[in-house]
C-alpha cells in the first residue's frame, strides 16, 4: 500500500514524523483492502485519508492510534455514502455530478425529474416551455 510514500510525503512537507502504532496500522490496512473499502477516488481518497491522520496524529504525539484510525474509518464511511446518496435516492456510480453542481443543483435536477420536466423537452409545435 501507498501509507509509507504518503507518511514520507507529508514528513517532508510538515518536518514531522508520522507512524501508525501497530494496532492502527494492522486495522487500516484491512479496512482499506475490504469491500467495505469504495474508494471511490481512487488515490485521491487514500492520500486525503492519510494526510487527515498524520494531520490529527501530530497533536497527539505523532502516532497514528487505533481510535484516529476508527475516526478516519467512520468519515470515509460517511463520504461514501453521502457520496452514492443524495436526497434518499442512488446517484451515478462515480459521485461526477456531486463532483461538479451543488445539493442546490442536484436538489432541482431531482426535483425536476419527479416532476416528469426535461430541460430537453419541446411541446407539440417544437417549442421549448418555459
Amino acid at each position: 500500500m501507498n501509507q509509507f510514500y504518503e507518511l514520507d510525503q507529508f514528513a517532508q512537507r510538515e518536518n514531522t514524523n508520522v507512524t501508525f502504532n501497530k494496532e492502527a496500522r494492522d486495522k487500516f490496512l484491512t479496512f482499506a483492502k475490504s469491500p467495505a473499502a469504495l474508494w471511490s477516488g481512487n488515490f485521491r481518497d487514500l492520500s486525503g485519508s492519510l494526510q487527515r491522520m498524520a494531520t490529527l496524529a501530530t497533536t497527539t504525539g505523532a502516532r497514528i492510534t487505533l481510535d484516529l484510525v476508527d475516526q478516519e474509518i467512520h468519515h470515509l464511511q460517511s463520504l461514501w455514502h453521502d457520496a452514492t446518496v443524495t436526497s434518499g435516492r442512488e446517484t451515478d456510480n462515480n459521485g461526477i455530478l456531486e463532483k461538479f453542481l451543488s445539493r442546490t443543483q442536484l436538489q432541482v435536477m431531482e426535483w425536476q425529474e419527479e416532476q416528469g420536466a426535461d430541460v430537453n423537452a419541446k411541446d407539440k409545435d417544437g417549442v421549448t416551455p418555459r
